[in-house]
């Protein structure tokens, strides 16, 4: 097996886990018991994307510089420093600085992962292939997720900085795996000396292309949205009196559901136009929301949950993979950044109001908002995606 072909099976590991965030489906009640306010805990949760704001760029410049090898192995140690941390933090700005240094963190992953594994197979001139290699590393991440959170939920119900201890040790692991990579030789780099310039005109000329600009946004409101969605599922399980145990439970079926959803919508699509699977997608998942919105009981809210989960994972891979056949190497980190950093605007958009509404008004208001942003945005983005979607990586000759 070449050393590229194996960058693909490493990325796999690498999401495993640096996506086992065995905090993830118990963090609200944690700091809750350490004493945040709901409106402090939706302050906490834009944090990372302001954060991600001001340093996502740099740290896509960065990787493309100097490698994104080298971007990645940051980024492990910047998690396991902020997991590490966590473990003594009690008041809201110590939560507020781990969870920055995390996001910071995060951001130096972000572009590097993908851009490393699309520049492995296109050396191994094996860029048909993207599809299959994004679904199955959405489905290694959330295979992760969904294992970290059962385990996270019972380390929880006896000591939750326990969790935050195992994570530092998984992100060692994580940096282990990332000195594995190879760096793609023919991956083109910028100058150093001229990186301002040539990002700058890199990002303008993308924004010139209107399928991905459009791509972007769909794929930025859909994640987002549901994210909003998983942290409304902690105070709502809360809510119903749910044992913290079975929280880890209920978000692994999620991470199941929306693993499945994945490779289904990989395989949809092969029989779609891009047009056609977009809008499918879109009214399904504005639908589906919609139902979560008005759920009015436990069952009611975990079938409806489960069904979100399910239609939210039809997209991701699919359109990663429209994304990256209109992003050149040279830049595909730094123009994956500057997704990242819309991404982090849009969450900061769509997280401040709802957090109001729910502060004020109950949970229930603010799923319905979020819902009815849904409905009136999803759709139309899905209308303007065109039929015309590259069908060959731009580094092949387009």
């Amino acid at each position: 097996m070449s050393a590229y072909r194996r960058n693909i099976g490493l990325n796999y590991i690498l999401s495993f886990f640096l996506f086992a965030n065995l905090a993830a489906s118990t963090i609200v009640v944690f700091l809750q018991d350490n004493g945040l306010s709901v409106a402090q805990i939706f302050i906490l949760q834009a944090i990372g994307p302001l954060v991600i704001l001001l340093s996502e760029l740099p740290t896509g410049v960065f990787a493309d510089v100097s490698g994104r090898k080298k971007s990645i192995v940051v980024a492990c140690v910047l998690f396991g420093l902020a997991s590490f941390l966590t473990i003594f933090s009690h008041s809201f700005f110590s939560f507020l600085f781990v969870l920055s240094l995390a996001a910071f963190g995060s951001t130096f992953y972000s572009g590097s992962g993908d851009a490393l594994m699309y520049d492995s197979l296109r050396e191994e001139r094996r860029t048909r292939f993207a599809k299959l290699a994004f679904s199955n590393n959405a489905l290694f991440r959330l295979i992760g997720l969904g294992s970290a959170v059962i385990l996270g939920a019972f380390i929880a119900s006896i000591n939750y900085r326990l969790n935050f201890a195992l994570m530092s040790v998984i992100s060692l692991i994580a940096l282990f795996v990332a000195l594995k990579f190879k760096e793609p030789e023919s991956t083109a780099r910028i100058k150093a000396k001229t990186v301002w310039k040539e990002t700058i005109n890199a990002i303008t000329l993308m924004l010139h292309v209107r399928p991905y600009v459009i791509l972007m946004l769909a794929l930025a409101v859909l994640s987002n949205i549901s994210l909003v969605i998983l942290i409304y599922i902690q105070f709502y399980l809360a809510g119903f009196g749910v044992n913290l145990f079975l929280f880890g439970f209920v978000y692994a079926a999620l991470a199941i559901m929306q693993g499945v959803g994945v490779k289904v919508g990989s395989f949809i699509e092969t029989f779609l136009k891009p047009k056609y699977f977009s809008i499918l997608v879109m009214i399904l998942y504005a639908a589906s929301l919609g139902l979560l919105g008005i759920s009015d009981s436990l069952v009611f809210f975990l079938v409806n949950a489960h069904l979100f989960m399910f239609v939210s994972g039809l997209f991701g891979a699919v359109f990663a993979d429209y994304q990256n056949r209109f992003v050149p190497s040279m830049t595909r980190a730094t123009i994956g950044s500057f997704s990242a950093i819309v991404n982090s605007f849009i969450f900061v958009l769509i997280i401040i109001p709802v957090g109001l509404a729910s502060e004020l008004f109950g949970l229930g208001a603010g799923v319905l908002l979020v819902a009815l942003i849904s409905l009136s945005i999803i759709p139309a983005l899905g209308l303007r995606i065109d039929d015309d979607i590259i069908l060959k990586s731009v580094d092949d000759g387009l």
